[in-house]
């Protein structure tokens, strides 16, 4: 289930309120000195209930550019906007700035009313109507109706009943997957009510609340309980997404800690943060965008002062960006949350976009999310799982769950639909990608070599050393792969392998000593093992070897090795011949060595591998570890 919420914009005293009143019968303002002023200050709530039964809450904003922080509030959350001009002034600045709001929110439908109908002849009602229509091209009002409408008259008003009626049809025909989020609903008003005490109003974001439910208002962990709920001046037992909201609440926390901008949400999901990544979207006129810019910040009811800090220098041409957002106040935004910016020195919007990642990164990092607001734009659950576990290698299934701002068990469902693999330990599920898998593997085989090479012949490793090196909640399951692919047992304490045996003891001396009479001939492994009988044995020589780090792979098909004596020679033949020469080619390094190329070309490639040399085209130049 899931309402809707339709958001006026528009310039000062350009009819919004008056139209809203004459569409609902209720006045949306609140305060006294709006209507000695004749001028809306705060955000004003009211609801019209449409021919096609349905109730299509409205939020009236402000106009005038000194209250632009409340119009921002009142934006966030809408679903149809109702952009207003009056007859007798056309477009003016707020029209525009207002407009350029609603677009970076990405509110997707809506309608145009030209008030105030009855000031102006059909001529220049005409005009206004074809100034509109190329002020709103390529945009989502474009092909949208403008209608006329006087609220002094009554005229146009049903027209915009039909045009309303139609669209929010339309809404409620559509599936929504909002209600499988978690409940969170964005303050913005507090009041008491007395024999009732405390009640907070808000547009629901996602999820849904029950009379009875326990809720906490982020980052306090006190325990809210609701007592009644009310939507629209009715008593509900039931609040959903897209409703607006009186939440009664019960609650020990200290009242002046509530405010406009704190968040109510179900329990354990939510958390505040001053670390964003965001996908930004920069107006095409704003022309002082700069790296590490001090801006303000707008998310649902919440606002902060931050930093604006981007890869790179601002080019001319380029409007989008991946952005760091560093903040002076913690804000409860996850992904996919819609954000404003705004210059606090120009007192204007410089842009807006959609919120990545709520966690701290570093600049250099950015570049991973270039792909995810097509994700997320998408609608695509399994897509965008995949896309977080993957930047992150692994992740327990709670976390993720409130990272991709779903209900775990929700989450679940939709496991089976990506490439990751799972594995559960301890009650917990955890998700992880296949490049993290293989990159614990090469890691294990690290430690283990590690290991082995202080004491090549133990037959035992302590599964406790290698799970702390690890440290993976999976850690387990990759030495049981690792255990299975060698051939080791696993107990409880350790890794077991097979004892080397006299036979092998006394074959690694002999292999040792043919591979270190080799020097820089080196044989591939099949050639070298021609004189040996015993390949087992032969290949555990070879191993214990390997472990010892008395020989060093020089290349893995063919299997080709090296002497650690004969390639300490070899290093320091290359740094001799580095101070006398800048550039090495494949001839002189066969007369360095006093090879053919059959062997100096694995030799060479194994020096770049190394890093001793680099290679520049057709020659070899010194490598930072020589």
């Amino acid at each position: 289930m899931r309402d809707f919420i339709l958001g006026t914009a528009g310039h000062i005293d350009h009819g919004k309120t008056e139209l809203i009143a004459r569409l609902t019968g209720r006045r949306t303002e609140r305060f006294p000195e709006e209507r000695i002023r004749g001028m809306t200050i705060d955000i004003g709530f009211s609801s019209l209930e449409l021919p096609c039964g349905k109730v299509l809450g409205i939020v009236d904003v402000p106009g005038h550019e000194r209250f632009i922080d409340n119009m921002l509030v009142g934006s966030a959350g809408v679903d149809l906007a109702l952009l207003v001009v009056a007859a007798d002034e056309g477009i003016k600045e707020q029209t525009r700035e207002h407009f350029e709001i609603l677009k970076l929110l990405e509110v997707k439908d809506g309608l145009i009313v030209i008030t105030k109908k009855d000031l102006v002849d059909e001529e220049l009602l005409e005009y206004l109507k074809e100034e509109i229509k190329d002020f709103v091209k390529g945009s989502f009002l474009e092909n949208n109706p403008i209608i006329c409408a006087s609220s002094v008259t009554g005229e146009g008003l049903e027209e915009i009943l039909e045009v309303l009626n139609e669209k929010v049809e339309l809404l409620y025909s559509k599936e929504y997957d909002d209600n499988e989020k978690p409940f969170r609903l964005f303050i913005d008003r507090k009041f008491k009510i007395k024999g009732f005490g405390l009640v907070v109003t808000g547009t629901v974001y996602s999820g849904s609340v029950r009379v009875g439910d326990s809720l906490e208002i982020t980052p306090f962990k006190d325990a809210i309980r609701v007592k009644n709920l009310e939507s629209h001046f009715n008593k509900v037992q039931e609040g959903h997404t897209g409703m607006r909201l009186a939440v009664n609440i019960n609650t020990t926390l200290d009242e002046n800690f509530i405010t406009r901008g704190k968040v109510l949400v179900e329990k354990n999901y939510y958390k505040e943060s001053t670390k964003f990544v965001g996908f930004l979207n920069v107006l095409d006129s704003y022309e002082n965008l700069k790296n590490n810019k001090r801006v303000h910040l707008y998310v649902g009811s919440s606002s902060s002062v931050c930093r604006l800090s981007f890869e790179g220098s601002p080019s001319e041409g380029k409007m989008s960006y991946i952005v760091k957002l560093s903040c002076q106040n913690p804000v409860c935004a996850v992904r996919g949350d819609k954000f404003i910016l705004r210059d606090p020195s120009a007192k204007k919007t410089l842009g807006g976009g959609i919120i990545l990642d709520n966690e701290q990164i570093k600049l250099k990092d950015l570049s991973k999310y270039l792909n995810d607001k097509p994700i997320i734009d998408k609608k695509d659950l399994s897509s965008n799982i995949v896309q977080v576990v993957k930047r992150k290698g692994i992740m327990e299934l709670f976390d993720l769950a409130k990272k991709v701002n779903y209900k775990a068990e929700y989450v679940r469902k939709f496991i089976s639909e990506t490439t990751l693999n799972v594995f559960e330990n301890e009650g917990k599920v955890y998700l992880f990608s296949s490049d993290y898998q293989k990159d614990l593997l090469e890691r294990l085989e690290n430690i283990i070599f590690e290991i082995e090479s202080k004491n090549p012949f133990q037959t035992q490793i302590s599964k406790e050393e290698i799970l702390k090196k690890l440290d993976s909640p999976i850690a387990q399951n990759i030495i049981d792969k690792y255990a299975k692919k060698k051939g080791y047992l696993v107990d409880k304490t350790y890794l077991l392998k097979e004892r080397v045996s006299d036979e092998v003891l006394t074959m690694v001396d002999e292999v040792e000593k043919d591979i270190k009479n080799l020097g820089f001939f080196v044989l591939p492994l099949d050639e070298l093992g021609l004189k040996y009988k015993d390949k087992k044995a032969f290949n555990s020589a070879i191993a214990t070897l390997k472990r010892s780090q008395k020989i060093f792979q020089v290349s893995i098909s063919p299997e080709i090795y090296i002497h650690f004596s004969n390639l300490e020679k070899l290093v320091n033949l290359l740094k001799e011949f580095f101070q006398k020469s800048n550039e090495l080619s494949v001839s002189d390094f066969k007369d360095l060595t006093n090879t053919t190329r059959k062997f100096s070309i694995p030799l060479l490639e194994f020096c770049d591998k190394m890093g001793f040399t680099k290679r520049i085209g057709n020659v070899r130049q010194k490598g930072k570890k020589l």
